[in-house]
């Protein structure tokens, strides 16, 4: 497996419009006093690897010694050579200040996680079309809810186990009911294809504050 590590340049005004700073008048030095303590400490990270895809008769995909039955998978990557499973995180090293703080800076914190998540996912797609000269790349994530079937969160334990060594090596680990630790973390598999595409696209979710872009038949009012 591959990790990047990823460079994380803090955007104070995408910070502010996110956790809507104009309603925390009065408590603007208890932020930057947070900020200054966090975010030297963000390193965004993410680990993948290049799979190539075996079809079987009966409709499954085998992705090295995991079999997908699942016909969504099946229906993607039908046509496909290969794959480039993920897993791209905030990273760990703002948890400690987390359990410290109260509901308020887990919010502020929080923020701070999905820009560093963003980065990390944004910055290993653009690797990976770099890397292996693809123009544009589709991506399809574990439990995202679409239009239509989506895929089954249960093949999150087989994505992992891709990457036997990710804890030791990003610090991320999968919890038996399949939620990803650091909370801020995403997963999925990308591949070539003829447009960008990732989930959130069909995601029925539309207020997910995990959302990349935006749902291409959602009405999303302010």
């Amino acid at each position: 497996m591959e990790i990047l590590e990823v460079p994380f340049p803090f955007d104070r005004e995408e910070y502010n419009r996110r956790v809507k700073m104009e309603l925390y008048e009065g408590m603007e030095e208890e932020i930057e006093i947070l900020l200054g303590k966090a975010v030297p400490l963000v390193k965004p990270k993410a680990v993948f690897k290049e799979i190539g895809v075996g079809r079987e008769d009966d409709g499954t995909i085998v992705l090295e010694d995991q079999v997908f039955d699942d016909p969504v998978i099946f229906s993607h990557l039908k046509s496909v050579e290969k794959i480039y499973p993920y897993i791209a995180t905030c990273g760990n090293e703002l948890e400690d200040l987390a359990s410290e703080g109260d509901m308020l800076i887990s919010f502020w914190l929080d923020a701070l996680k999905q820009m560093a998540m963003d980065c990390a996912f944004n910055s290993f797609r653009t690797h990976i079309k770099k890397s292996f000269s693809i123009s544009k790349l589709y991506s399809l994530s574990p439990g995202s809810s679409t239009c239509g079937e989506g895929w089954d969160i249960q093949d999150q334990r087989k994505l992992f186990s891709f990457f036997p060594q990710v804890e030791e090596g990003i610090g991320v680990r999968l919890t038996e009911s399949l939620l990803m630790f650091p909370n801020k973390t995403v997963s999925g598999i990308m591949f070539k294809s003829e447009r960008d595409f990732v989930s959130c696209q069909e995601c029925d979710n539309i207020h997910c504050p995990n959302r990349k872009m935006i749902h291409d038949g959602a009405v999303i009012s302010s």
